[in-house]
């Protein structure tokens, strides 16, 4: 008998057959491609058969899986959910109700500025709160091991079997830099871009984005990949850090207004058009989760107080 001792490269492997490319798996992860290549052949070598059809080089990173490799992933789907249940099972068994709830941070961010008087909160401890990316929240909502919140896609509508969804508001991705770097490039009495106009951008001006985690990777594909090189891009894994680096001079960014404050010294000029993408923030609600039918009251208050503050913003 064979036994499995690493559900984590069990996991880089379901990863793999849902990106197709290690580069993706290493992003989306947050390790190196190598570790991702490593975890594979192990678990080759304890099942004893080829996983993966890696392309012959110079073919690209593509990635291919085996019919032994999809036989694993579908066992492994199964045996993944039914870990990723244990903190239901064990609420059920103690009597304690446990709840997650999803708030990326440009949308927490939005929900808490300018609050006044009126303070959300604090979660108690049979709350967790996964300030994670859209992207990597949106991945849990599917796997239904959220119970509600807020969440942003480029998407014009939302759709996932179980979870209800409200669109609340809609935000343009843009360009943002320093005012210095407005004036560098020319840019001073614009007032909206199309991605061929990124291409005035100096070939020692790199162009910094979000990673995989959040929805501008979408965006970034669809407006940047257009008219930039890969190799001018530079992917970050949280927006205090895509600030930081835009605020230094050295980068222009890729952000949404909602991400971007008056306090934050940074200019932003907007991609206009129909067919650009926007970031769309939607609450959801799972009805396959116990939040659904016992924290009616909460949820509702949750939704009531979300709708108002963004509605304030939008």
């Amino acid at each position: 008998m064979t036994y499995m001792d690493n559900v984590r490269d069990l996991e880089l492997l379901t990863m793999l057959a849902r990106y197709g490319s290690f580069t993706d798996v290493a992003l989306e992860a947050g390790i190196s491609q190598p570790a991702v290549s490593q975890a594979i052949r192990r678990l080759e070598k304890r099942l004893g058969t080829r996983l993966v059809q890696r392309q012959r080089f110079g073919a690209g990173d593509g990635t291919q899986l085996t019919q032994a490799g999809r036989t694993v992933v579908d066992h492994v789907g199964q045996a993944l959910d039914l870990i990723n249940s244990l903190p239901e099972a064990l609420a059920a068994r103690t009597g304690i109700r446990r709840r997650t709830i999803g708030l990326p941070p440009i949308i927490s961010s939005l929900l808490s500025s300018g609050q006044g008087q009126q303070k959300q909160s604090e979660p108690d401890k049979n709350t967790t709160v996964e300030t994670i990316g859209s992207q990597k929240l949106l991945d849990q909502i599917e796997d239904h091991r959220v119970d509600y919140g807020a969440v942003a896609s480029v998407d014009e509508s939302l759709s996932v079997d179980g979870v209800e969804t409200t669109k609340l508001a809609s935000f343009p991705f843009g360009m943002v830099c320093t005012q210095s770097m407005v004036e560098r490039l020319g840019a001073a009495g614009m007032t909206s871009l199309h991605p061929e106009d990124l291409a005035m951008l100096p070939g020692d001006v790199p162009f910094a984005t979000l990673n995989r985690d959040f929805v501008h990777a979408q965006a970034a594909e669809r407006l940047i990949h257009l008219s930039e090189p890969v190799s001018h891009l530079i992917e970050v894994s949280d927006v205090e850090t895509l600030k930081l680096v835009t605020t230094s001079g050295l980068v222009c960014s890729l952000i949404t207004s909602a991400g971007v404050h008056p306090g934050d010294g940074l200019h932003f000029i907007p991609f206009a058009g129909d067919d650009m993408p926007r970031f769309n923030i939607y609450l959801f609600n799972d009805t396959k989760r116990e939040a659904f039918h016992e924290d009616v009251e909460e949820v509702h208050a949750f939704s009531d107080y979300a709708t108002s503050r963004l509605g304030s913003v939008a």
